[in-house]
Formats: C-alpha cells, sequence, structure tokens
C-alpha cells in the first residue's frame, strides 16, 4: 500500500484506510506513513492522530497543522492535540496556539451542529493551559457571545439540544470584563437554567 502522491499531499481516502488499519496493523501503517514524511508539504490532522511522532517531524520543520476549527471539527481536533499531547505536550499547546483564528472564528458561528464535542476540545485546552480558553473568549468580537443564544434554547422538534456545550462557556465569559461579560450575563438573565452550570463548575473547581 502505497500513499505518495505528487503534490505531498496523501489522499484522504488513503489515510481513512490507515485509520482502520491501525488497530489490526500498526507497525505496517507507521511504516507507510514514515515513509511518506519527507515528501509530505501539507500536514492532515488525519496523520497526527494516527502518528504523533510523525507528525511532531513534520511540524517543528515547519508544516502547519489546520484543526480545521473554523468547520467545527471540535471532537477531531480534541482527538488529536490529545495525541499529541501524549508525545510532546509543549508541541501540542503550540498546535492549539496556531489554530487560534480558526476558533476565533468558529466559536460565533452558530449554525448548523457547530458545538457538538466543543466540551471535549475545551478540556483537552484546560489541560495543556487553563488560560487558552479564558484569554480567546475575553478576546471575541463584540456580539459573539449574544449568538450563543441559539443553541442554549431548546431546539424545535427532532432538533439537537447544544446547551450543554457552549453553557460553561458562556459562565466563564460572565467572569471577563467589557462587552464580552455584559453580553454572556445577559444570556444568564434570559436563560437561568444556566445558573445550574455556574454551580457545576463552582463544585468541580
Amino acid at each position: 500500500m502505497s500513499l505518495a502522491h505528487p503534490a505531498g499531499r496523501p489522499t484522504r481516502t488513503g489515510l481513512y484506510l490507515c485509520l482502520q488499519l491501525l488497530e489490526l496493523k500498526p507497525e505496517n501503517v507507521h511504516e507507510i506513513l514514515d515513509r511518506l514524511d519527507p515528501m509530505l508539504t501539507e500536514l492532515d490532522f488525519f496523520i497526527a492522530f494516527i502518528a504523533p511522532d510523525i507528525a511532531a517531524r513534520a511540524l517543528r520543520r515547519g508544516l502547519p497543522l489546520d484543526l480545521q476549527l473554523d468547520h467545527h471539527h471540535w471532537g477531531w481536533a480534541a482527538a488529536v492535540v490529545a495525541r499529541l499531547a501524549e508525545h510532546d505536550a509543549d508541541l501540542a499547546l503550540e498546535v492549539v496556539q496556531a489554530n487560534r483564528a480558526g476558533m476565533v472564528e468558529g466559536l460565533p458561528n452558530n449554525m448548523s451542529t457547530p458545538f457538538d464535542s466543543l466540551s471535549k476540545w475545551v478540556e483537552v485546552c484546560d489541560r495543556l493551559d487553563l488560560e487558552i480558553i479564558d484569554t480567546l473568549i475575553a478576546g471575541l468580537p463584540e456580539g459573539a457571545i449574544s449568538k450563543w443564544d441559539r443553541a442554549i434554547k431548546r431546539p424545535q422538534r427532532y432538533g439537537r439540544w447544544r446547551r450543554e456545550q457552549i453553557a460553561p462557556l458562556v459562565i466563564r465569559a460572565t467572569r471577563m470584563t467589557g462587552h464580552v461579560q455584559a453580553e454572556a450575563k445577559e444570556l444568564v438573565r434570559r436563560f437561568p437554567a444556566l445558573k445550574a452550570y455556574e454551580v457545576q463548575q463552582a463544585e468541580t473547581a
């Protein structure tokens, strides 16, 4: 099996096959990706998940790792960064910081199901550095937090309720200053059920 590609970007199909084979033939999959490493011009997050040591080499060469947070891949991003952190926590933190722009773009966008698995991403970030998420929230543009109301409301029939994903960030935002705090406090006023998450955070602090 070969994933070699003249553009230095292995196909997503090939990487998906590697992911499926990982549990059965981990050494073979690692060998394939190891041979591919010198030709890479882009680092796919499948590679980072499957072989964090190979991804670490590529990152140190300067290849970027786009976690696609602007497209709300929170769950996959969390899994990838957690795997990288097991190999090199400092490098994992650098990857998170390098994807800050994607977070800033993704968090205010409240269409479809953007907050699925967001809590997993927040948990991974907090393990690396407790200030990452708070700093990000504090820097969100005016109106961004107010847009979270659509995820807090009860969904229409057959909809998906994502309040538990975004509510903890609302509570964190109430501890900020300026428009961020004001918008968060207004959400708590409009949705009193959010106070339950404030109690949860206090109990786990």
